[in-house]
C-alpha cells in the first residue's frame, strides 16, 4: 500500500496500532480515509521540520528546494512511488488523456473564433461572434495585443461546462433552444 510505505520507518508498536485500526475498521472508503489523513498529518510533520532547517534560507531569500523534495529516507521513497503511480495510473490514465484533448481542442477553437472576431471586426461571422462576448471584455482598444488579451481572459473565465456548451453550439454539434 503506497499510504503505508510512508511508515516503513515507524517503531514496531506505532505500525502496530496503524495496522489494529485498519481492521477495525470495515468500510474501504473509511480506511482509505484513515490512511489518507495519517500520511498527510506525517507529510505536514516532516515539511514543518524541513521549513525550520531551511528557515534562515528562506528568510533571506535564498532558493531552497520545495520543502516535501527535501525529505529523506522511507517518505522520499514513497514519495516517489506515488509520484510514478500517479504520473503511470491517473495522469496519463487513457480517459484523463481522453478529457485533456477535448479541453485543448475547445479552447483552441475557442481562441480561434473569438480572436478572428476581434481582430477582424467588420466580417459577418466576427460580428455574430462579438455580440456572444460580454461588454466587459469589448473594451475599446485599437492594440491587437489588449484585443486578444480581452479575449483569453474571458475564455480563460469560462466554466468547464459553459466553454464545452459554447464550442458544441459553434461546431454546430449541439443546437440552442429556442
Amino acid at each position: 500500500n503506497l499510504y503505508l510505505s510512508f511508515f516503513d520507518d515507524e517503531t514496531t508498536s506505532k505500525k502496530k496500532d496503524i495496522h489494529e485500526t485498519l481492521s477495525s475498521v470495515n468500510d474501504i472508503n473509511e480506511r482509505i480515509a484513515y490512511l489518507r489523513a495519517i500520511t498527510i498529518s506525517k507529510l505536514i510533520e516532516q515539511c514543518s521540520s524541513n521549513f525550520s532547517k531551511s528557515y534562515d534560507q528562506i528568510m533571506s531569500g535564498q532558493p531552497v528546494k520545495p520543502l516535501i523534495d527535501q525529505m529523506e529516507g522511507t517518505s522520499a521513497k514513497a514519495m516517489d512511488e506515488i509520484r510514478k503511480v500517479s504520473v503511470n495510473q491517473v495522469y496519463n490514465h487513457s480517459k484523463v488523456v481522453e478529457i485533456e484533448i477535448a479541453g485543448f481542442t475547445i479552447i483552441g477553437e475557442l481562441l480561434d473564433i473569438f480572436t478572428s472576431a476581434v481582430l477582424e471586426p467588420t466580417k459577418p461571422i466576427s460580428k455574430k461572434a462579438l455580440r456572444l462576448i460580454p461588454e466587459q471584455y469589448l473594451a475599446e482598444s485599437s492594440d491587437n495585443y489588449s484585443k486578444v488579451m480581452a479575449v483569453v481572459d474571458y475564455i480563460s473565465g469560462m466554466t468547464d461546462i459553459y466553454a464545452l456548451e459554447t464550442y458544441q453550439l459553434f461546431k454546430g454539434i449541439k443546437l440552442p433552444s429556442l
